[in-house]
């Protein structure tokens, strides 16, 4: 999966940050027009072949079944600002340059962020906050996204002809960050419906429609620039976009040309808080599973398996005789856990979930998610150097549970007996660990270990991203205590003609797995 550089600030509120954007190219203004009909139907929009002329069809028949959402905040450190997210900063218009702050504030009004009325809202008891959804039913369901109607008090809904309806929350999921609303007005109205097919190719068109800076409707069009994006969540494979997505537009639908709805916006990258051609839209096939769930029990039930798992490296995979990184490795296995009463080990490497082959530990964690509490569910394993088989009832995905595997506060570690002596092996210079090493990792008083002091630049400890102030607890499934214990196992292996080393590392996140290229 692609990785995102975490030098970047997210975009994810719902409504204004930095005011950089240049008008009039790509705006759209959306003519007004009935929104109920007798007997409403979903859209549907015949796709041109190649790219169209003109996108102006397809967003006067959709147009009608997007719409603007205005939260009323209950959080107390809300700060309002117009078109502001919640719990997201937003500059003045006085941060803009001199040209356009007149402008703006005539555009926005006085209520705009640095005007007249600014002082008075900022002092006001809640916050407003905006953002976009859209109607997947006649009778007035809503999909947006969590953090638009976090914290909501209130929740009303501007439609395409002006109209203000209030809304009521069904349910909501922070984990893929989608929310159900309903209509408190009868329908019927128009509605759109998510794509049911494979969804989208990179380089195919789509247009996103919603209410960016809480301008109202607007309309921009891209192309998909990749999909599987991994971005903050284990749960959502992104569709990334270069149509252009601001601030407002979360929550908003992501159309093919044919109208279905393939993604819901939700995110931004962005050095400057406006679009830089960087959008992530939630998937339609995974938008639709989790709306089908909020709308049935207002909430999304998930299968708990009770394990800390990680990706395989090449070197962790040559290690255990495997010839792939396909597959997840477990870390640790929470006590009390289902993993636990089915029989997983520490160093068990998940290759397959009832037959569906296991590339990394998000597809895993996805696929156990999935599972259906109470399932039985099949797990082959590697262990060992062999395959087995693990038969495994999975529970509910709770707080607590997640809490459990993470572990509670440690006990205070009485100082140990430490091995003396230090040692060098493959770009580590190794040592014993002091009680507030233990203390730092979060390791018993008597848990053996050996404490990593130094990593050597490009050595092959390095190219594992070993770090300095970890401790290696095992060797390929041997315990060390001392430095000398590593160095003789390294060498062990070596003898035995093996390249690489799996170590299991104490961190203070709980125990990891690193493939060690052995030093030649």
């Amino acid at each position: 999966m692609s990785k995102v550089s975490k030098r970047m600030t997210w975009g994810m509120g719902a409504g204004l940050a930095a005011l950089g954007f240049a008008m009039g190219a790509g705006a759209l203004m959306l003519n007004e027009r009935a929104l109920v009909r007798a007997d409403a139907q979903p859209i549907v929009v015949e796709a041109p072949r190649g790219a169209p002329l003109s996108f102006a069809d397809l967003v006067e028949e959709v147009a009608p079944a997007v719409l603007s959402i205005e939260v009323e905040t209950q959080d107390p450190n809300f700060r309002q600002r117009r078109g502001g997210g919640p719990g997201r900063q937003t500059p003045d218009l006085e941060d803009l340059p001199p040209e356009w702050r007149d402008f703006m504030r005539r555009f926005l009004g006085p209520g705009a962020p640095g005007g007249e009325e600014d002082e008075e809202e900022d002092n006001a008891p809640r916050g407003v906050s905006v953002g976009s959804g859209f109607f997947i039913s006649q009778d007035g369901l809503v999909v947006t996204n969590h953090h638009v109607i976090e914290n909501a008090r209130k929740i009303t809904l501007t439609l395409d002809d002006g109209r203000e309806i209030p809304a009521k929350l069904i349910g909501s999921d922070p984990e893929t960050d989608l929310a159900v609303l309903k209509a408190e007005e009868r329908g019927p109205f128009r509605y759109v419906q998510f794509d049911t097919g494979p969804g989208p190719r990179v380089g195919d068109w789509v247009v996103a429609v919603g209410n960016p800076f809480n301008l109202g409707g607007t309309a921009t069009a891209g192309i998909v620039s990749a999909r599987g994006r991994a971005i903050n969540t284990n749960y959502v494979d992104f569709i990334q976009t270069d149509a252009s997505i601001n601030r407002g537009n979360s929550g908003g639908p992501t159309f093919d040309l044919r109208g279905r709805v393939v993604g819901v916006n939700s995110a931004i990258i962005s050095p400057t808080g406006g679009s830089v051609g960087i959008g992530f839209a939630i998937p339609a096939d995974t938008a639709q599973r989790i709306t089908q769930q909020l709308i049935k029990s207002g909430k999304v039930t998930r299968g708990w398996l009770g394990v800390q798992i990680q990706s395989l490296s090449e070197p962790a995979a040559e290690a255990v005789g495997l010839a792939s990184t396909d597959g997840a490795i477990v870390a640790e296995v929470v006590e009390g856990s289902p993993a636990e009463a089915g029989g997983f080990r520490s160093g068990d490497i998940v290759l397959s979930v009832n037959g569906v082959k296991i590339e990394d530990s998000r597809q895993m964690t996805q696929i156990v998610g999935g599972l259906l509490v109470g399932e039985q569910a099949r797990f082959e394993i590697w262990r060992d150097g062999k395959p087995k088989s693990i038969s495994v009832k999975i529970a509910e995905r709770t707080a607590d549970a997640e809490a459990g595997v993470n572990g509670g506060e440690p006990d205070a570690p009485a100082e140990p007996a430490k091995p003396s002596g230090e040692a060098e092996t493959n770009g580590m210079l190794l040592g014993s660990l002091s009680e507030s090493d233990r203390r730092r990792l979060n390791m018993e008083p008597d848990q053996p270990g050996v404490l990593i002091q130094r990593i050597e630049r490009d050595s092959p400890a390095d190219e594992s991203a070993l770090q300095r102030g970890l401790a290696i607890t095992e060797v390929n499934g041997t315990q060390v205590s001392a430095p000398d214990d590593v160095a003789a196992a390294l060498e062990r292996l070596k003898a035995e003609g093996r390249t690489s080393a799996l170590l299991r590392v104490q961190t203070p996140a709980g125990s990891a797995y690193f493939g060690l290229p052995i030093a030649k």
